[in-house]
C-alpha cells in the first residue's frame, strides 16, 4: 500500500480561529462571475435552480487579515417575476437590489440593467458566527443580509463614535 506523508502529524493540526460578528474590511480578490447555483448544477430543472453572483473576498485587517471567504448573490431570473417576498417586493427586483447595494458600496457602477465589479474593489461586509452546512462546527461567514457599506461610510461612522466619546 502507497505512504504518504504529512508535513507535520495529524494531532497538531489546528482548529480555526473563529472573529467576532462585526463589520470587516474586504477587498474582491478574483473577478465576480455568474455561475449556477448548486440546485441547477444538481439538477437544471428544478424551481430552485439559479445563477448566483460569486465573488471572492479576502479580508484586508487585524486578525482577520487574509481570511477568504466567497459570497454568492443571487442572481434574479424570469422564475423570480411572479413570487413575491415576506414584505410584498418581485423576489427579482429584492436579488436586483441586493446586487446593487454590494456594487455600489464597493466602488463599482450600476447603471441601467449593467453591473460592473472588479477585483480589488474594497468596502465592508458583515461577518457572523454560525454553524456549517453539517451542524458540526462554528464557523464564520458573510452575512449577505445584513447589507453593506462602503469604505467612507463606515471610516465615517467611527470619526462620529470618536468625536462623541471625546465630548
Amino acid at each position: 500500500m502507497p505512504t504518504f506523508t504529512f508535513s507535520k502529524p495529524i494531532e497538531d493540526v489546528e482548529e480555526p480561529i473563529l472573529l467576532e460578528e462585526d463589520w470587516q474590511r474586504a477587498k474582491i480578490a478574483a473577478p465576480p462571475a455568474i455561475a449556477p447555483n448548486k440546485a441547477k448544477q444538481a439538477d437544471p430543472e428544478s424551481e430552485k435552480a439559479g445563477d448566483n453572483l460569486e465573488i471572492a473576498l479576502c479580508l484586508l485587517e487585524g486578525e482577520a487579515n487574509g481570511r477568504r471567504f466567497k459570497l454568492y448573490l443571487p442572481w434574479p431570473s424570469l422564475a423570480d417575476e411572479g413570487k413575491y417576498d415576506g414584505i410584498g417586493m418581485k423576489v427579482s427586483d429584492a436579488k436586483m437590489e441586493r446586487i446593487a447595494d454590494f456594487t455600489v458600496k464597493f466602488g463599482g457602477i450600476v447603471e441601467g440593467t449593467d453591473v460592473m465589479l472588479e477585483e480589488n474593489m474594497e468596502g465592508y461586509v458583515y461577518v457572523t458566527r454560525g454553524l456549517d452546512q453539517q451542524g458540526q462546527r462554528m464557523i464564520n461567514s458573510v452575512d449577505p443580509f445584513a447589507g453593506f457599506k462602503s469604505v467612507e461610510e463606515l471610516e465615517t461612522e467611527g470619526e462620529i463614535a470618536i468625536e462623541s466619546y471625546a465630548d
